[in-house]
């Protein structure tokens, strides 16, 4: 295989994942406040707050992936 079609397939398995990356960051953010409101006893408040935490996670992947476009666009290895 030629050695640009390799970074094609490596680019291709790292944004089609990036979805995956997005929800998983939201759903660790719920997931983990709701385990410490009952841990605390703060029930809905670190729920809130940390599902915003997951959802800034979850753009901020998006972010960087936007970064490693911008990047390669600029060095002209797209």
């Amino acid at each position: 295989m030629k050695k640009e079609n390799k970074g094609y397939i490596k680019d291709l398995a790292y944004y089609s994942t990036l979805g995956l990356q997005v929800a998983f960051a939201i759903i660790i953010g719920f997931f983990l406040g709701k385990f410490l409101d009952s841990k605390f006893g703060t029930s809905p408040w670190l729920t809130y707050i940390f599902l915003v935490f997951g959802i800034i996670a979850g753009f901020k992947n998006i972010g960087i992936a936007i970064k490693r476009v911008e990047k390669a666009d600029r060095d002209g290895t797209y």
